[in-house]
């Protein structure tokens, strides 16, 4: 079992119901000029939180743990697309207890963020920094949640490179209707059909009708099978 997935020590449960009896909504002093909204800076947790944790003896450590980065396809205001990086960090933080010599963590929590150039690594922790504390203290700022907000960047371009496109697909369905017209038994054209289960059960979703192209071969074709066995026999 992982550090994370233990309970609290007692002297760091302590500490941090302690801290939270004294966090209040705290203000948000600054503004997205881009997407028009108001937040509370990473200065503004820090300023308000910071005498908290100290007065409970809790100290919060964080670290980076791994970064990737990758290229987004934004839509521009004449229609084209043009590529945006971003960068997608995970961090672990630590919970480290001043009188009583406990610790507790790791606790992950991970970002995504546009890569504008060195200070990224920065922007992205303060980040992850300000929604751990967030998450810990229950912290209320008046911010949108989830629900509320589009996937991020970074999901979405993650989602399209693990989805295959058109032409793709059309290849491998080649290829599954070129394995079952070569097939020379009933059982080397079910063994063909189940080692493209994945496949096939993918295609029935994003595109029945091709699907079902594929299937009324497989059935034509085992039933020719079935049909020259009996006869056979």
């Amino acid at each position: 079992m992982t550090e994370s997935l233990k309970s609290a020590p007692p002297a760091i449960s302590k500490a941090i119901t302690e801290a939270m009896k004294e966090v209040h909504k705290i203000r948000k002093t600054e503004k997205n000029k881009f997407a028009n909204y108001e937040y509370a800076s990473i200065d503004d947790f820090l300023e308000d939180l910071r005498p908290k944790l100290s007065e409970a003896g809790l100290n919060v450590v964080s670290n980076e743990i791994s970064r990737e980065h990758i290229n987004v396809p934004e839509k521009q205001k004449d229609g084209s697309f043009k590529d945006s990086l971003f960068a997608y960090y995970i961090y672990e933080f630590y919970l480290l207890h001043e009188g009583a010599d406990q610790s507790y963590g790791p606790l992950m929590r991970s970002v995504d963020v546009r890569f504008v150039g060195p200070q990224t690594s920065g922007q992205a922790q303060s980040y992850a920094e300000k929604m751990f504390l967030r998450s810990l203290l229950k912290v209320a700022t008046g911010d949108q949640d989830a629900d509320s907000q589009e996937q991020g960047n970074f999901q979405k371009a993650k989602q399209a490179q693990n989805k295959p496109d058109d032409e793709e697909i059309k290849n491998t369905c080649a290829k599954i209707k070129q394995l079952m017209n070569e097939a020379k038994s009933a059982n080397q054209l079910k063994a063909t059909w189940a080692d493209s289960q994945n496949f096939l059960n993918n295609l029935k979703k994003q595109k029945p009708d091709w699907y079902e192209i594929l299937e009324t071969q497989y059935t034509s074709k085992l039933n020719e099978f079935n049909t020259k066995q009996e006869a056979e026999e």
